[in-house]
């Protein structure tokens, strides 16, 4: 399905990605669980979606929006927290940062990978 890429890849790079939602390597079900990124990536792309994908991330969003299905782990000041996207299903919540500039929220995102080149897109 087509995903949106979020503006995360070279200049006049494809805005999508035609990616698999699950994946499987024989030992481990990936998955790629961005509910909101398909939908965008389907307006991006100018397509529509078939009745089967949209009752099929609707049901997605049913199951993982189940509160007895969550984990919360609060990310304090100098901790780092290392999550594996294709692995856990995971967001980060609302929060309500500070109005003095200088005490605003200062977060650094990383991506770590065992293959591809050193560029973002691989």
């Amino acid at each position: 399905m087509l995903f949106d890429r979020q503006k995360e890849h070279a200049d006049g790079a494809a805005k999508t990605v035609l990616a698999p939602f699950f994946s499987w390597n024989g030992n481990q079900l990936k998955a790629r669980v961005n509910v909101s990124l398909v939908h965008k990536g389907y307006i991006l792309a100018k397509k529509e979606m078939d009745d089967e994908l949209k009752d099929s991330l609707e049901s997605l969003e049913q199951v993982v929006s189940s509160p007895d299905l969550w984990i919360e782990a609060p990310l304090e000041r100098g901790q780092i927290q290392f999550l594996n996207n294709l692995e856990l299903v995971h967001f980060r919540s609302h929060f309500n940062d500070h109005e003095d500039p200088t005490r605003k929220r200062h977060l650094y995102r990383t991506w770590h990978r065992n293959t591809g080149a050193r560029s973002y897109d691989g």
